[in-house]
């Protein structure tokens, strides 16, 4: 007979909010159980009224939440960033495997505190980030691996997703490093919307099937028109151990939305996503083609079944804590940097009651993601300049 998986989920609001609609859609299907669900505001969440249709445990003090855990397999944790060491570990704690939404954890010392409770408990973290699950970028991995494209020398990310006023006002710690009870945030683009496309580069640019690239250094632009603690653009040069350069243009106050777009130079191909098509495609030096795919047609939600999956057969995990560990480890350091507090003052437009955006900043971003160049190499009349660091 399968066993069937008992399931909890932290967060019930957001992302979590889909979590459980993927769940009570395929109780029967995937033979799983939805055990607990905690939110500390369960009853004003949207989903709470179907929760209760199916009889699911709903909790809003946590550690209630925490005792219901002694009968689950899995726990989804889709909390606030600085929850998810604590909530993290408590679960391993408790026995359960964990599913934990991006980013790992607010700092370097919290994640590394999961993956040793994780290595004490013989508990297993995976990680949410959804393209290292999809056909597309794991095809391609495998090929990257074989060496079927030799090496990686270069990789990079354009991702422009403008966000509001409304964005930063959602919660009580959106662009915050801190929270008010000392929890490390570090709240940014780069740790929290596209964190999964730098994730990715350092996914693919990993030696083997399961590995991140380790980052070892690098230097950055960090802006911000917003009245934010951290910034709401990014630029980012990373030189690995293996020797690539990762870099990464991202920002949430563009005038019109792009991305993502990635490209990966190697000795035999340039490989591009989004650009040129929404499939990944390698143009190889000899003249062939290959094609891989969008990596969003696999279903987002692969991640929750491999876990499944991962718990009622015993297999090694995939996205593994200890290699989201390297996503954290680029934030850490730049926490560390101090941000612009603005690009050009004449360029800031203030659309009332919506959003900021700065006039040119897209078109400029491109620009530099396709030269491959710091936006300081641009002649923006930017205030500031790069920042080096070392992780």
């Amino acid at each position: 007979m399968v066993k069937t998986i008992k399931i909890g989920v932290s967060g019930a609001g957001g992302y979590g909010y889909w979590y459980l609609k993927k769940i009570l859609e395929n109780l029967e299907e995937y033979i799983i159980d939805l055990a607990a669900v905690f939110d500390p505001d369960i009853e004003n969440v949207e989903i709470y009224q179907e929760l209760l249709e199916y009889s699911i445990p709903c909790y809003s003090i946590y550690t209630d939440f925490v005792k219901a855990l002694s009968e689950v397999d899995l726990v989804i944790i889709a909390s606030p960033i600085h929850f998810h060491a604590r909530q993290t570990i408590d679960a391993l704690n408790h026995g359960c495997n964990v599913l934990l939404e991006k980013p790992l954890a607010g700092s370097v010392e919290q994640a590394e505190e999961i993956i040793a409770v994780s290595a004490e408990t013989g508990k297993w973290v995976m990680h949410g980030y959804q393209w290292s699950y999809s056909d597309a970028i794991r095809s391609l991995k495998s090929d990257l691996v074989n060496g079927k494209y030799g090496k990686i020398n270069h990789a990079k990310t354009l991702v422009l997703w403008p966000r509001g006023f409304d964005y930063y006002s959602r919660n009580n710690w959106a662009g915050k490093m801190i929270s008010e009870d000392g929890l490390a945030i570090n709240d940014s683009p780069v740790n929290n919307a596209m964190a999964h496309f730098l994730h990715n580069l350092l996914f693919l640019t990993g030696d083997n099937m399961e590995s991140s690239a380790v980052p070892i250094k690098g230097k950055a632009e960090l802006y911000r028109i917003y009245p934010i603690e951290t910034f709401d653009s990014a630029v980012v040069d990373l030189k690995t151990k293996n020797h690539t350069r990762i870099k990464i243009y991202f920002s949430h106050v563009t005038k019109n939305p792009k991305g993502p777009l990635f490209i990966l130079e190697c000795d035999k191909a340039v490989i591009y996503y989004g650009e040129l098509s929404n499939d990944i495609t390698a143009l190889m030096v000899n003249g062939e083609t290959k094609t891989y795919g969008d990596p969003e047609n696999t279903d987002q939600f692969q991640k929750l079944y491999a876990a499944v999956e991962t718990c009622r057969s015993g297999k090694e995990p995939i996205c593994r804590a200890i290699e989201a560990l390297q996503q954290t480890k680029v934030i850490q350091s730049l926490s560390n940097l101090e941000p612009t507090l603005c690009l050009d003052d004449s360029r800031i437009r203030d659309i009332p009651g919506e959003r900021k955006y700065v006039d040119g900043l897209g078109y400029m971003l491109f620009s530099c993601y396709q030269q491959g160049v710091m936006p300081s190499k641009k002649g923006f009349h930017i205030k500031g300049k790069n920042q080096r660091f070392k992780i």
